[in-house]
């Protein structure tokens, strides 16, 4: 799995700016980042093991946005003051992109042949605190409308990571089926005493049966995986998950969804398959945002990005971070996606206050 890693710089009366960008292919590389408060040194980032300034095989694509870049051996070290401080001061955080999984449609799914299938978007779930026990809330698992009515029995939904020991022991009871999906309620045996930190976030995996023929044993377990964070709404803590905003502070952060996967089909005509295609925001610090190319050309596709105002800055070459105008108005980013046998053009567009 992929991981972006941003760290952004936060002055007194200013909004953040991303100040590095990196996407990392593998868990041994890091980003390293060492500040200083107003008046004080200038900030320095290292991409990880393999990695340069400007991406290295194996290791981390970066983009440095201030600050100087050199390669490093994968060694993490910071100094940090506290997040809602109102002075000068850097932060790392840390989003998933996932990686590929098949596409939640029954035909997707059954025509894989292992009896295990990974689909990312094919249940997703979300946690509503309904006291000010952080460690009690109510849970919901939306299945995929196009799965709905194949699902056999009830789901199971579990935490497989978490970056602090605490949310590891989430138990999940009262399953209940309800429109649309799954209702159930979430508990930690013990007190949760968590900040809305970057680092406060837990992977749940949810798994359920679907029923793909009318046999008994034509059937596919579906596994999906959902990315939980803790944020700020409002003066109260929520749980967001993957796809919703998430605001820590004032960096807000889209989780990314799961990437769309190839069908694999083309034929010897050129442009024999229209790929698919979408810019989705990944994070947004301050007025930039992060936004990610989710394409299924597979290997070897060219990525050119056009934009109607702003600058454009590459982490990789799917992954861009955007400095749209200063101003309010409609402003439009364009990626287009070409390959041998295929091509493809999708847009997103910002709303400026």
């Amino acid at each position: 799995m992929r991981t972006l890693r941003l760290s952004w710089s936060r002055t007194a009366g200013a909004l953040p700016l991303v100040v590095f960008a990196a996407v990392s292919a593998g868990c041994d590389s890091d980003v390293v980042t060492q500040s200083t408060s107003a008046g004080g040194s200038s900030s320095t980032s290292t991409a990880g093991a393999g990695g340069t300034s400007s991406g290295g095989a194996g290791g981390v694509g970066g983009v440095l946005f201030g600050g100087g870049g050199t390669t490093g051996t994968g060694t993490t070290t910071s100094t940090q003051t506290g997040l809602c401080n109102d002075v000068s001061q850097e932060q790392t955080f840390v989003v998933a992109l996932p990686d590929p999984g098949v596409v939640a449609e029954p035909g997707q799914i059954c025509a894989q042949n292992p009896p295990t299938v990974v689909s990312n978007t094919a249940a997703r779930v979300t946690l509503t605190k309904y006291s000010q026990a952080l460690n009690l809330a109510m849970g919901f698992v939306a299945i995929a409308a196009p799965l709905d009515g194949t699902v056999v029995g009830t789901p199971t939904v579990e935490v497989v990571s978490a970056q602090t020991n605490e949310l590891l022991g989430m138990v999940v009871t009262d399953v209940q089926p309800t429109q649309g999906g799954f209702t159930f309620h979430a508990e930690w045996p013990q007190m949760l005493n968590l900040p809305p930190e970057s680092w406060v976030n837990m992977t749940v995996k949810t798994t359920f049966t679907s029923q793909c023929g009318p046999g008994a044993n034509d059937t596919r377990v579906v596994e999906s995986i959902t990315n939980i964070h803790l944020c700020f709404e409002g003066s109260d803590l929520v749980w967001v998950s993957s796809g919703d905003e998430c605001k820590v502070c004032e960096i807000i952060a889209e989780m990314a969804p799961s990437p769309i996967v190839s069908d694999k089909r083309r034929d010897d005509l050129p442009l024999a398959r229209a790929l698919r295609l979408r810019v989705r925001p990944i994070v947004k610090v301050g007025r930039q945002v992060v936004l990610m190319a989710e394409n299924d050309g597979g290997e070897g596709v060219e990525y050119h990005w056009q934009v109607s105002g702003g600058e454009v800055e590459r982490v990789a070459p799917d992954v861009v971070v955007w400095t749209p105008p200063k101003g309010g108005g409609r402003h439009l980013i364009q990626a287009a996606v070409t390959g041998e046998h295929t091509a493809g053009v999708a847009s997103y567009t910002l709303e400026a206050a």
